[in-house]
Parts: C-alpha cells; structure tokens; sequence
C-alpha cells in the first residue's frame, strides 16, 4: 500500500514539522509519496523530518522529446501545423514557447488546448513570459 499526499509546500512553515510528525506516527510501515516544490522538501530533509528519504526531482523534458510528443499522433494536415511548433522548439531554445513547453503537464496541456485550433498560435509574440504562456494554456483548457 501506498500513500500520496500533495501539498507539503502549500501549508505555513510552522505547520509542516508537525504535519510530518504525524505521517510518520500514522503511517508507519507504509510507503509515503510527498510531492512539494523543491525548497520546502529539501527543508523537510535537511531537518530529519523524513527519514529513510528517497528524492526524486522532474528535469525539463528535452526539446527534441518535447518535439516528437507534439508531434506524434497528428493527421496529416494538423502535423503540419503542429511541426512547425516542433521546429521552433528544436531551434529557438531560449523563446517563451520552448521554456514554457518542457514539461509532460504543459505539453499535455498544449495538445489538449489546440485539439481543433491551430497550434502556430503558441509562436505569437503576445506571449512574452512562460507564465502569460501556461497561463493562457489553463484558460484554453
């Protein structure tokens, strides 16, 4: 059996050694997946909250990666248009769009948001920081 809980950064500091405290009391022999944002996590361990811990960090998924999933999949007519976003991602490596769309969420989010519209919109320069871009991904969604 295991156990996930999210969340572990979104709680008061204050909180968190005593939230700790208790999955350890109540989960006892049970494996406990906690996902956090880096910093808070890395403060849990540092202190000895989480004994016995194992860490695992998502990395960027690589731009030809990235290229291929938008990619695959796509009829002929929407390939093409989605290839053109792939190009852009293989060669523009420091554009909103490439900084934006490198992760498994905001390239599934991409894919789901431009199911039927063109995804060549995701080139416009209206997008100027990853977040006006995933936020924008959010809303389409």
């Amino acid at each position: 059996m295991v156990l996930f809980l999210d969340g572990l950064d979104e709680m008061p500091d204050a909180l968190r050694p005593l939230a700790l405290q208790r999955v350890r009391q109540e989960c006892a022999g049970l494996r406990v997946v906690l996902s956090s944002r880096p910093a808070e996590f890395r403060q849990a361990v540092d202190a000895e909250e989480l004994p016995y811990t194992a860490v695992i960090g998502l990395e960027p998924v690589d731009r030809d990666v990235a290229a291929e999933y938008l990619v695959a999949g796509q009829n002929t007519a929407r390939r093409d248009r989605w290839q053109q976003v792939a190009d852009h991602l293989k060669t523009r490596s420091d554009s909103v769009v490439a900084r934006a769309l490198n992760t498994p969420l905001t390239l599934s989010l991409a894919r789901a948001a431009y199911r039927r519209s063109d995804p060549v919109e995701l080139l416009a320069p209206r997008f100027t920081t990853e977040q006006q871009l995933r936020a924008h991904l959010l809303d389409e969604v």
